[in-house]
């Protein structure tokens, strides 16, 4: 399923496997600029995505 995030009001949609990436890097605290290196998207698409994980991943803490 696609994740669908928006950024500077426009949708941009991230696949399962891109999330799941990501993911481990946050895990493995890599910063936003290095991830977004590596996907070669852009910054505020990957903080987006990045916040998008992090706030996905406390809501679980939370639940």
């Amino acid at each position: 399923m696609k994740r669908q995030i928006f950024v500077n009001g426009k949708p941009h949609y991230a696949t399962a496997q891109l999330v799941g990436k990501v993911q481990s890097m946050v895990e493995h605290n890599y910063t936003t600029m290095q991830i977004a290196a590596q996907i070669s998207r852009t910054r505020g698409f990957t903080q987006k995505l990045v916040m998008s994980i992090k706030d996905e991943a406390q809501m679980g803490r939370v639940a």
